[in-house]
């Protein structure tokens, strides 16, 4: 059987350069309310 396995959770920021600049806010709380 397969199956998809999560890598970890992640807060905050991810930037990279892969060739070129990445940079992704993952903060939802701006779409997420209590």
């Amino acid at each position: 059987m397969k199956a998809y396995v999560p890598t970890g959770i992640h807060r905050g920021r991810l930037r990279a350069n892969i060739g070129f600049d990445v940079d992704i806010d993952l903060d939802l709380s701006t779409f997420i309310r209590d």
